[in-house]
């Protein structure tokens, strides 16, 4: 069984998770799939694992939408799911665990400082960090426009690893 996978997530608090349906005989044990079977472990690193969908009543979809129930999901926490299909003779073993983060883009880059430094002549471009929004910020991606170009264009000249909000370019 294949584990699920991410198909989009609007929010930090909404999963949509797509799984593949089982065909071939081989696939399904000889006998038509009659339910699959979403469960996740609700943030708790695997130890608990709570019904989803498909366990009873029994269910063909093969999509789902996770919002975390009343109390919702916890940017920054880390969600397990997995699927399990269901024939005439039993369970299959659930699929391997598939792990998403309740996370969401980071905010815009509140403020940008241009200047020429001193020592080099090049350009130093700094920034105000921006909201996580549940994960580490892992690379900055900086766009230069070319007033020298007719048209004028933008290019991409250089990004950073997240570990510094400077840049100094020659």
């Amino acid at each position: 069984m294949d584990k699920p996978s991410r198909v989009s997530t609007s929010t930090a608090a909404r999963f949509d998770l797509l799984w593949t349906t089982l065909t071939t005989a081989s696939s399904t044990g000889g006998s038509a799939i009659t339910s699959y079977f979403l469960e996740w472990d609700s943030g708790t690193s695997g130890v608990t694992w709570t019904e989803i969908v498909g366990y009873s009543p029994a269910s063909l979809v093969n999509t789902y939408s996770v919002t975390g129930g009343s109390a919702g999901l916890t940017v920054g926490r880390l969600y397990g799911f997995r699927v399990s299909a269901q024939n005439i003779f039993g369970w299959s073993t659930p699929s391997s665990v598939f792990s998403i983060k309740a996370a969401q883009a980071p905010s815009a880059v509140p403020s940008v400082i241009t200047s020429i430094d001193s020592s080099t002549g090049g350009v130093r471009v700094q920034w105000g960090a921006p909201t996580s929004n549940g994960d580490s910020i892992t690379r900055y991606y900086i766009d230069v426009k070319n007033y020298g170009s007719s048209p004028v264009t933008w290019g991409s000249t250089t990004s950073c690893d997240g570990t510094s909000a400077t840049v100094i370019s020659g």
